[in-house]
């Protein structure tokens, strides 16, 4: 006979050098940390059990982030308020948990609406990158060459092959604006293809790894 499991989604602020985590490596730290607070998590069945937890919407190594979503499956009804300060006592540093709703059913996963970025300019930078703004907003297509990783099934092409597709970003951008000193855009889903941050700053002609951990992920949006 199945347990009843009753699912979460809580809300969580990722920052400091906790931002340089790998989604693997969050998604154990998350695991260790229910665990510590004595929670009833919910497991999953067969030979190798383990809690149902997801991040349904995988944060870019790198980037601080606020309002991330997580979902958690436990084996009995639970208070927010006391579900929120268990996590928190001990949590990991940087990694804040802000709020916690239950959800309608044990399968139910809040679906990913938009994500919204932030990163604070420099003085400097402001006017030359509010004419590449205007520029990008005149233009019809948003072109970048993106790498494919290869097929790693067996008769699939040679692991060490590596291929690039266009995409248009554009749709995937909903809004791309530089507000004060703040260059703020905002990612929507196209079909199951999303942009990438790093592609985002590198049409705007800020790329690179260090550009990538000035970002600030300050809003998951759900339906």
């Amino acid at each position: 006979m199945a347990i009843l499991s009753f699912r979460w989604a809580i809300r969580l602020a990722v920052t400091g050098d906790l931002r340089f985590c790998s989604h693997h490596d969050m998604m154990r730290a998350i695991e260790r940390l229910a665990v510590r607070s004595r929670l009833p998590l919910h497991y999953s069945q067969g030979f190798n059990p383990r809690p149902v937890i997801s991040l349904p919407a995988a944060r870019p190594v790198g980037i601080a982030g606020e309002s991330e979503i997580l979902c958690i499956n436990f084996d009995a009804e639970l208070d927010s308020a006391e579900l929120l300060d268990s996590l928190n006592r001990n949590a990991l540093p940087g990694m804040i948990f802000e709020s916690a709703m239950p959800l309608a059913t044990a399968k139910a996963t809040p679906q990913i609406t938009a994500i919204v970025y932030s990163m604070k300019l420099a003085a400097s930078e402001v006017t030359p990158l509010s004419h590449k703004v205007d520029e990008l907003k005149n233009s019809e297509q948003w072109l970048i060459h993106r790498s494919v990783k290869p097929s790693s099934r067996r008769g699939g092409r040679n692991s060490r092959e590596e291929s690039f597709v266009d995409i248009n970003l554009k749709p995937r951008v909903d809004v791309m604006e530089i507000c004060g000193e703040n260059f703020t855009f905002t990612l929507v889903p196209c079909g199951d293809s999303w942009a990438k941050p790093c592609e985002v700053l590198a049409l705007a002609g800020i790329g690179g790894p260090k550009n990538v951990a000035r970002l600030h992920r300050v809003e998951v949006r759900t339906d």
